[in-house]
């Protein structure tokens, strides 16, 4: 693997890490429990708890659902950890 492929990786990786951190935040500052989100987006609790643990992937599907069940704006989050306007 060339050196470029490896620093993209580490940056994906990066990325999903500050991702999930976001949504856990927004989680934790609405007062919404992992259950009560795991519930919404039609998860199992334990299934939902691997994504924000970081050791089951977020799909773009899921992302979208858990920012409507925490009722937040994808792009705002997006915004808030890569810094684009």
């Amino acid at each position: 693997m060339t050196e470029m492929n490896e620093n993209l990786r580490y940056e994906a990786k990066v990325f999903v890490e500050s991702l999930i951190s976001k949504i856990k935040l927004i989680r934790v500052e609405k007062g919404v429990t992992s259950d009560e989100l795991a519930i919404s987006i039609g998860y199992q609790t334990e299934e939902y708890v691997k994504i924000e643990e970081g050791s089951k992937s977020l799909t773009l599907s899921d992302f979208f659902k858990v920012c409507d069940a925490l009722n937040v704006d994808p792009r705002d989050i997006l915004k808030s950890i890569t810094g684009v306007s």
